[in-house]
């Protein structure tokens, strides 16, 4: 055997008996979380760009802890503009993504992400939806209903829209 083959065993062998750690990254997240639909939505169009907006509340959960959050989704469902050859792009000057919540004691408070503009195109050839997210402090869980309501705004050119305020989404917790 020359020595470089000797070499290739002597690790080979020496390498069997190693364990490595995983990375962290790479560790499972405990986070969980329940959100309501994705019902409110707007379709948003400029010559030859489109797509549409749409918005849900979510409570999030690890451990003895909850956050309220508040998604954001682009996407470009099939329909007629794919028949136009529209270009499937949302361009957005900035947009705002607020909510209140409330724990189960009654305490309540309110969170807004401010966002700088952005253009928002699918991820794959297919058009994927985009989704982004505003997330509200860690909180101590507690026994009861964790509720949370909010909307989107977005502003494009001189246009400012809100998306309709979500119906109130809690989650109990016992």
């Amino acid at each position: 055997m020359n020595k470089l083959a000797r070499r290739l065993a002597a690790l080979t062998t020496l390498a069997a008996g190693l364990t490595f750690a995983a990375p962290a990254a790479a560790q499972a997240d405990d986070v969980e979380q329940m959100c309501s639909g994705w019902d409110q939505s707007a379709l948003v169009a400029d010559s030859p760009s489109w797509g549409r907006i749409a918005q849900r509340m979510c409570v999030q959960w690890e451990g003895e802890q909850v956050r309220p959050k508040v998604e954001m989704r682009v996407d470009w469902p099939s329909g007629s503009a794919d028949q136009l050859g529209a270009f499937k792009r949302v361009v957005l000057d900035q947009y705002w993504m607020d909510f209140d919540y409330e724990t189960p004691s009654g305490a309540t408070d309110s969170v807004q992400c401010a966002n700088d503009a952005r253009t928002f195109e699918p991820f794959t050839q297919d058009g994927g939806a985009v989704v982004t997210g505003c997330v509200g402090p860690w909180l101590d869980s507690e026994d009861g209903d964790f509720w949370v309501s909010g909307y989107v705004t977005f502003q494009r050119g001189g246009t400012r829209q809100d998306l309709p305020a979500a119906e109130w989404y809690g989650v109990t917790f016992s």
